[in-house]
């Protein structure tokens, strides 16, 4: 056999085995797995659990988990939610949805995530750098997107809160083409002098 020949069957074997270990456990080899696995989130419950917006966004559910099904012929498992969890659906296809029961391996069914019925989309600006340094400007859209959160976390309605965005919107300079945005370096002492008489 020749150099060039063992060198192939070597690398053969080695992918052979990587993809055996790797289809074995595939949270140590793609963390960004749409299931958990016990102790550990995938990707999408971990980016669902950290913008959680009322259930809205695409492929989350209401708790914060990701919309996820695995799906054997005659039974469908919410994979995210573990019992005694009430799944985010309750049938798919016909079929009714349970919860995960812990210890149960899952991994035979067909992962199917859901996307859900939201119809908004996060504002770009919600997952850039932005409002602050040489544009302290963020859009309408997201500063609205904030304004429940800034109500409750000082006690005041909603409406005051949005009344205060509205006063700090500016729109394009010098008529220039452009969104209206929301001044964040002027909006947030408003914020104190405004809502914390």
């Amino acid at each position: 056999m020749s150099a060039v020949n063992l060198v192939g069957l070597v690398g053969a074997v080695v992918l052979t085995a990587f993809l055996v270990v790797a289809l074995l456990f595939p949270e140590r080899f793609w963390p960004e797995s749409v299931v958990d696995v016990p102790g550990r989130p995938g990707l999408l419950t971990q980016v669902c659990a950290r913008s959680r917006v009322s259930g809205a966004r695409p492929f989350c559910t209401g708790s914060g988990a990701g919309a996820v099904l695995k799906v054997f012929p005659g039974r469908v498992v919410s994979v995210n939610e573990p019992c005694p969890a009430v799944p985010f659906m309750t049938e798919y296809q016909g079929v009714n949805v349970e919860c995960a029961q812990m210890g149960q391996n899952y991994a035979a069914g067909r992962t199917v995530p859901i996307r859900g019925g939201a119809r908004w989309t996060i504002p770009p600006d919600a997952v850039t750098a932005g409002g602050s340094g040489p544009d302290p400007h963020i859009s309408i859209m997201y500063a609205d997107l904030q304004a429940a959160r800034v109500a409750r976390e000082r006690g005041r309605p909603v409406e005051e809160v949005r009344a205060l965005i509205r006063r700090h919107t500016d729109v394009p300079a010098l008529g220039f083409p452009g969104e209206p945005g929301v001044d964040v370096l002027a909006l947030d002492p408003a914020f104190n002098l405004d809502l914390d008489r």
